[in-house]
């Protein structure tokens, strides 16, 4: 079962030369893109710089929603809707972003307005049917 060490080539030798040249490795053809169905393809230009927003005109919307939903109209929802006004001005006159934000606290803020208007009427006129109710008795 042991090997004869004359099958092994001596591994401190060179390696012995042959005359012929070694293969070239196969060619194969270049890879081709396919064609892109939508388009040239490749990296997008820059993205367009967006126009900044009102801050006023945001602002509007946030007072007139609050003062809608804690019941605050009065001081804070006529503000809303006045800074609506003043920011729709400035959005016109410096094409600024937040037309819909300014036209919102506008709208909230009259609609919150009127509704706490009437609220209060409605309870004064409620307090003198009850004191007239009460002299006639």
């Amino acid at each position: 079962m042991t090997e004869s060490p004359t099958q092994w080539p001596d591994p401190y030798q060179p390696p012995a030369q042959s005359s012929t040249p070694p293969a070239a490795p196969p060619t194969y053809p270049a890879y081709q893109t396919p064609p892109s169905p939508y388009g040239a393809t490749g990296y997008p230009g820059a993205y367009p710089v967006s126009r900044p927003t009102n801050g006023l005109a945001l602002t509007s919307m946030i007072l007139s929603l609050v003062g809608l939903v804690t019941c605050l109209a009065i001081p804070v929802s006529t503000v809303g809707a006045i800074l609506g006004h003043i920011g729709l001005k400035q959005i016109r006159e410096t094409g600024q972003d937040g037309e819909t934000y300014a036209k919102v606290g506008i709208i909230v803020g009259w609609i919150a307005t009127g509704l706490v208007l009437l609220g209060v009427l409605g309870f004064v006129l409620y307090i003198f049917v009850i004191a007239a109710a009460a002299t006639a008795s």
